[in-house]
């Protein structure tokens, strides 16, 4: 009988609680089937299939995702990225998601794998999971939904589609704890790989104020947000003429789309191919789309303004209805109290978000406190070890008629 616990020392924020009794031997050759659907996803999902294969050499990976998971070694059946869609505009491509859920629903009978992973992407990955676990596959989240901060009510659904639950956030376990739901908190994947080279590929040593526009990489969220936080850097710039700007892109194809639609007076320096992180360790200033790029730009401890796009009528009459939490962004959220600004609906508050860039601009004190709150709110994530936490959960629950004891809870 052999016990298999958690990599880490128990002291650490990131110990899992599981010890395992194996009264048969692991699989051989374990199938595992991964989903994700988004450019992030994309790339947690790659960092977790390299690291599965690491430490499980025979698994055989396929699943559906983007060119990040086949480089990885996941064999990839369907290209997912390209197709991604956020909140509402899901239904915009309802027959692409449905025609997709029956191929993976097919793939899924017809391989009969040892273990589904579906990371993130809970409007799209929930189907995935259900379908799984209805014909008996155990199913693990990766990327925990926040549904904390969101109609938490979907808990339901979670508990109906996935067994276990990774969880990327410390705070995450004991909220899902308190609804009888299990899950772990294996650390945060964006810490995992720190960027060896972060130099800028623009001249960091330049006295002109730099800012970073970071409207997001979902087609939709370009066309809500680029053109109006191109209107907010024209006020910035009307204050401070030797502004430079900056934006970064995933790939040469959004490159093209944010150069088509980009003010040639703001002379908006576009780096294709390019990490966020690179752009924004030399800026004064960010103005991101909320969501997974505000923790992105955390990492860089720059000071940053979080947009979020909304229709001022649906938000006073039924976001705030589902909202559950106080703050909107990532870091605000890790800090419990508003440690950067951020604005809801912001189209309606330009000249609202015009000052308060102004206010930082004008002031290093202030982003230099900026920058000490950031570094307070990330610093319980700032260790690597998420995906190789997640896969000592992946093996666990790869193990054959497991006696499951936490004995050292």
């Amino acid at each position: 009988m052999q016990t298999i616990k958690s990599p880490l020392d128990k002291s650490s924020p990131y110990w899992c609680h599981f010890t395992v009794n194996i009264k048969s031997k692991q699989h051989d050759s374990p199938k595992i089937f991964i989903s994700a659907c988004e450019a992030s996803g994309d790339k947690h999902a790659a960092d977790l299939v390299r690291e599965i294969l690491q430490q499980l050499p025979t698994a055989r990976i396929s699943g559906v995702g983007g060119p990040k998971m086949d480089a990885a070694g996941c064999t990839l059946l369907k290209n997912t990225v390209d197709k991604s869609a956020m909140g509402l505009a899901i239904f915009g491509k309802l027959g692409i998601f449905l025609a997709l859920l029956n191929f993976i629903k097919d793939e899924l009978e017809t391989q009969k794998p040892d273990l589904i992973i579906v990371v993130d992407s809970f409007a799209f990955n929930s189907h995935v999971a259900k379908r799984g676990k209805k014909i008996g596959i155990p199913v693990l989240y990766y990327i925990a939904p926040q549904l904390w901060a969101w109609a938490p009510w979907r808990i339901k659904k979670l508990k109906r589609s996935a067994t276990r639950v990774a969880s990327i956030f410390p705070f995450e376990s004991q909220w899902y704890a308190d609804r009888g739901f299990s899950a772990d908190f294996v650390g945060n994947p964006l810490f995992d790989h720190k960027p060896k080279d972060l130099t800028p590929p623009f001249a960091p040593n330049d006295a002109s104020p730099k800012i970073a526009l970071l409207p997001g990489s979902r087609q939709q969220e370009i066309d809500k947000l680029w053109v109006p936080m191109q209107s907010i850097a024209l006020n910035i710039l009307g204050q401070f003429p030797n502004a430079r700007f900056y934006t970064a892109a995933i790939s040469t194809e959004m490159a093209e789309t944010l150069r088509a639609n980009c003010n040639p007076t703001l002379g908006v320096e576009i780096y294709a191919n390019t990490s966020i992180e690179s752009i924004t360790t030399q800026c004064d200033l960010t103005l991101v789309a909320s969501g997974t790029a505000t923790l992105q730009v955390a990492t860089t401890r720059c000071p940053m303004i979080v947009l979020y796009h909304i229709s001022p009528l649906v938000w006073h009459t039924l976001a705030k209805l589902l909202l559950r939490s106080e703050f909107i962004s990532l870091v605000n959220i890790l800090a419990n109290k508003e440690i950067v600004p951020e604005f809801i609906p912001f189209t309606s508050q330009q000249t609202e978000v015009t000052l308060k860039a102004i206010e930082i601009l004008n002031s290093k004190e202030l982003q230099e406190k900026i920058k000490g709150d950031i570094d307070k709110a990330i610093t319980p994530l700032n260790q690597p070890g998420a995906a190789a936490n997640t896969t000592a959960i992946i093996k666990e629950m790869l193990l054959l008629q497991s006696d499951i004891e936490n004995a050292d809870k």
